[in-house]
């Protein structure tokens, strides 16, 4: 069968001849033969925003005619024209890129120098990168190594979130090891897709938040002072948030992952208990040098169970904590470790962050499948109706109707 009758018209670069040379080219495979390749679009709508996905399976036969299967995921722009143009323009695709091909294989080293034991990846291998557009990824597939995704309209029970914690605290700690020996390398990343593609960001969000006050007014005890604060709340909050967002010269900054959020992670279990194993991030698109604050109040307000953010916030933090300074003991930077307290009062202090995401994004995350998101269409006003029914959805009423008093409280809105 020839390339152009197996794989997509939008990948006829995608050959067994292609695959065979960067399997090769990225070690490990030397002697690698391809004999055939299988493609087949990934994600269904609410999955991913930025990019077009597809999966690989390569048959390959080595120099003793072993025969074997290697699974990989290739990474593309949206195909749409809307979102092209605004790919071409945003740093989205070039950030993952340099993440995955040049900052995460230093920080894997980092660890290996200092830890003998065993360590984990914090993602995937890439095997290929185009930094031109048309951008192009080429990553392992977690899948084949028995990690997969939670669903993301649950939410986390503790057991999954404190196993994000731990790898997280690790994922930021070496960031700063990182820091320590190339400060210009980690700082490059000071802007991100919030703040390089502001209209799309602001057009998709904004509604959110206008819609929502409409839609809290019929509920009993929130009323029309409610929707009255949120109204005038939505010409301000987003010049806040990226103010927010900003590293500050003296403060604890890290090298966050940007979106973390549940679709964006990938879970391997017990083979006999089913229990939660590890996990290893992806899409690391948004990453931004900032305070650790952003990160965690983005991935307990987006991710976690609603018993979990209502009860055990701290014990989460805790676990974060604990693992953040044991690793940082091993990287020999033990200067850099902050006490329990400080990292409380960082997490507090990022609080806005979490009223924009909990009702600006959480909605779209959360959306049921006749609501879901389409970025192509963010130029346009979206459909009313549409939203309305977004913001009602039950998993989102459910967190906010108990959040929105607290962020009163606390004069967000």
């Amino acid at each position: 069968m020839s390339p152009q009758e197996k794989t997509p018209a939008t990948l006829p670069w995608l050959t067994d001849e292609f695959l065979q040379k960067i399997l090769r080219d990225a070690g490990g495979h030397e002697t690698t033969v391809v004999t055939s390749s299988d493609i087949k679009p990934m994600a269904g709508g609410g999955d991913n925003y930025l990019s077009t996905m597809y999966r690989v399976s390569v048959k390959t036969k080595d120099k003793e005619e072993a025969v074997s299967t290697i699974s990989l995921v290739v990474k593309l722009p949206p195909s749409g024209a809307e979102m092209m143009k605004l790919i071409a323009n945003s740093s989205a695709f070039l950030t993952e890129i340099k993440l995955l091909s040049d900052i995460l294989p230093k920080m894997f080293s980092l660890l290996r120098e200092t830890s003998p034991e065993e360590q984990e990846e914090f993602g995937a291998k890439c095997f290929y990168a185009k930094n031109t557009m048309p951008y192009v990824l080429i990553m392992e597939d977690l899948a084949s190594k028995g990690f997969r995704m939670a669903e993301r309209q649950k939410g986390l029970d503790l057991r999954h979130s404190i196993v994000v914690m731990r790898s997280l605290a690790r994922y930021h700690a070496t960031a700063i090891a990182l820091h320590k020996r190339d400060p210009a390398l980690v700082e490059s990343f000071e802007e991100n897709f919030y703040t390089d593609s502001r209209g799309f960001v602001s057009n998709a969000t904004l509604p959110m938040l206008r819609s929502l006050a409409e839609v809290v007014r019929s509920w009993p005890g929130f009323g029309d002072d409610y929707r009255g604060r949120l109204l005038k709340r939505a010409d301000t909050i987003y010049d806040d948030v990226m103010e927010l967002m900003k590293p500050e010269g003296n403060a604890f900054n890290v090298l966050n992952h940007g979106d973390l959020w549940v679709n964006n992670m990938l879970f391997r279990y017990e083979e006999v208990t089913g229990e939660v194993r590890d996990v290893k991030f992806v899409d690391f698109q948004l990453c931004r040098y900032m305070s650790p604050g952003i990160d965690l109040q983005y991935f307990i307000h987006t991710s976690v169970a609603e018993e979990i953010r209502a009860e055990r916030v701290g014990d989460l933090l805790r676990e974060y904590h604990k693992t953040l300074c044991a690793t940082l003991e091993d990287l020999r930077c033990a200067d850099s470790i902050i006490t329990f307290q400080e990292l409380v009062d960082e997490y507090e202090r990022k609080a806005l962050f979490g009223f924009f995401v909990t009702t600006m994004i959480l909605p779209i995350l959360l959306s049921d499948p006749d609501t879901i998101f389409n970025p192509e269409q963010s130029h346009q006003k979206e459909d009313e109706a549409i939203v309305t029914k977004r913001i009602s959805n039950i998993h989102f009423t459910t967190v906010l109707k108990r959040l929105l008093p607290i962020y009163a409280k606390k004069n967000f809105f």
